[in-house]
C-alpha cells in the first residue's frame, strides 16, 4: 500500500469514528494517558489506586510507553514492587 492510500484510509477511518461518536482502543489509551500522566487528575488517580491496589500484568513484553506510563501512574510512589507482579516471554521481546 502507497502513503496516499494509507492516508486516505486512516482520515476517512478518523471521520467515521468522529460521525459516530466512537473511540477504539488507541483512543482509550490515550485518553487515560491523558488523564492519569499529564493532568494527575487525582480523583482518577485515587479511583485506580482503590481499585487496583495489585496489579498483575500478563505478556509484559508487549507494553508499550503509554501503557508503561498508565501503570507507573496507578502504582504511585508507595513500593510498587510490593504491588506488581509481570510475566513476559523474552523470546517475543523485540527490543
Amino acid at each position: 500500500m502507497d502513503i496516499k492510500t494509507y492516508k486516505r484510509i486512516k482520515e476517512q477511518y478518523a471521520y467515521l469514528k468522529a460521525n459516530e461518536g466512537a473511540i477504539d482502543f488507541d483512543d482509550m489509551l490515550s485518553f487515560v494517558y491523558q488523564w492519569l500522566c499529564v493532568l494527575k487528575y487525582e480523583p482518577v488517580l485515587e479511583w485506580c489506586r482503590q481499585t487496583w491496589r495489585y496489579l498483575f500484568i500478563d505478556e509484559f513484553q508487549d507494553t508499550n510507553a503509554v501503557q508503561l506510563g498508565i501503570i507507573t501512574a496507578i502504582l504511585g510512589d508507595d513500593s510498587p514492587s510490593d504491588r506488581i507482579v509481570v510475566v513476559g516471554d523474552d523470546d517475543q521481546c523485540l527490543v
